[in-house]
């Protein structure tokens, strides 16, 4: 399974790129510059003595992968979307990105819907999307000698396409809980802000959330 990340030269978007080079999962980064992308690329290649990471500009990215990671900064989401949208026709994409505020990111939005839901209507019904990895440090991907001992939380209205990704999660070494359709991506987006709150407030950069009682 090829796997493109659309963003991969920002944090999270390198943290899993990383991780899934670890696997040795073919990945490809794909980036607004093809040359950062095929910097971020030679890093990781690197520094994992591997050659499973690629990078490009970001449409034959998500040309290239079976599953489409969106990990842009959400400023940059929509625009993104729309110039893939057509490429991710039978492929499942995996939005990971927030809508935080600039000036102070631990302020929740005043949305009423996630974006997700508003990524969902544009792409159609011939792509499966999932929402999830908003509640994991990017500190903690990037760092590879530590594991992801936080619960990944994961929705989306299509099953299959969540069993999927919360496969790769268990390749990761992480716990992945599905918890529920896309309209819990309300939920989900806005424990980010809530999570660096939490990290400034108590000094720390790799706080998580775990689910209890299911096992």
């Amino acid at each position: 399974m090829k796997l493109s990340i659309i963003g991969g030269t920002g944090k999270l978007g390198y943290g899993l790129a990383k991780r899934f080079a670890k696997l040795e999962k073919n990945v490809m980064i794909g980036s607004r510059d093809k040359n950062k992308a095929l910097a971020k690329a030679k890093e990781i290649n690197d520094k994992l003595m591997t050659s499973h990471v690629q990078g490009d500009d970001l449409v034959a990215a998500a040309d290239w992968g079976d599953l489409v990671f969106l990990t842009v900064p959400f400023s940059a989401q929509l625009d993104t979307v729309k110039q893939i949208k057509d490429i991710l026709v039978g492929k499942i994409l995996i939005d990971t990105t927030v809508p935080l505020i600039t000036e102070n990111p631990t302020i929740q939005s005043d949305r009423v819907t996630s974006t997700a839901e508003d990524i969902d209507k544009l792409i159609g019904e011939n792509s499966k999307l999932v929402s999830g990895f908003h509640t994991i440090s990017h500190t903690v991907l990037t760092n590879l000698e530590k594991e992801i001992d936080s619960d990944v939380l994961l929705c989306g209205n299509d099953d299959e396409a969540v069993k999927l990704v919360a496969d790769l999660v268990e390749e990761l070494g992480a716990n992945p809980i599905h918890v529920g359709d896309l309209k819990n991506a309300r939920v989900l987006e806005r424990l980010t802000p809530m999570i660096i709150g939490i990290n400034k407030r108590y000094n720390k950069r790799h706080i998580g959330i775990k689910i209890t009682g299911i096992k």
